[in-house]
């Protein structure tokens, strides 16, 4: 941990930029990053992660975007679809107070994730593992990027996007789909976010 340590505090000088996540993708490790008022369970071979601990926040301008948002708005709820490792739904639950957060996170691995960072919370964040979309019925998501498996998207025949990649980056992974419109026929007179 004396290494990893070392590596974050290097990383903020220019010459140790592209130096310092190299090697700290190299130790494989996984870190506790204490961010606004919650923790979250980096792996620090994950790009996107290991951002996370280096920057210690991500995604800063949508964050910026959030915060002035929420200050002129009160949300019931909080749906976060795709939630990954459960970043913006921790966020939104303990940071800013939202009472339901629920999110949705189709990729098994990273579902597992989520759930260790909402335990680790102590979290009343509901969380569900299958892929939103128009149908109900099994398919596939895909990424470019094994290492960065927080941006994937629901493989469609004909899709545009894929055909930018060569075929052997391209993983597959197979999940359930489920309309999210079904799921939240109840919640028809509340402000949702």
């Amino acid at each position: 941990m004396i290494l990893v340590n070392f590596l974050k505090y290097i990383y903020k000088y220019k010459i140790f930029k592209r130096f310092s996540p190299s090697l700290l993708r190299k130790t494989k490790k996984k870190v506790i990053v204490k961010l606004y008022n919650f923790k979250i369970l980096v792996s620090l071979s994950n790009s996107i992660e290991r951002e996370i601990f280096l920057e210690e926040f991500y995604d800063k301008d949508r964050f910026i975007f959030l915060d002035k948002y929420f200050k002129n708005h009160n949300f019931n709820y909080f749906i976060d679809v795709g939630s990954y490792i459960g970043y913006y739904a921790l966020y939104c639950y303990h940071y800013k107070k939202i009472p339901n957060v629920i999110a949705f996170e189709p990729n098994i691995y990273n579902f597992n994730k989520l759930k260790e960072n909402i335990l680790l919370n102590n979290s009343k964040i509901n969380i569900f593992n299958f892929a939103c979309s128009d149908n109900e019925s099994e398919g596939q998501i895909w990424y470019n990027n094994i290492n960065k498996t927080g941006g994937s998207s629901i493989l469609k025949p004909n899709d545009y996007e894929i055909k930018k990649y060569p075929s052997s980056d391209i993983s597959k992974l197979s999940v359930k789909l489920k309309r999210l419109d079904s799921f939240f026929e109840n919640l028809s007179n509340q402000l949702i976010f």
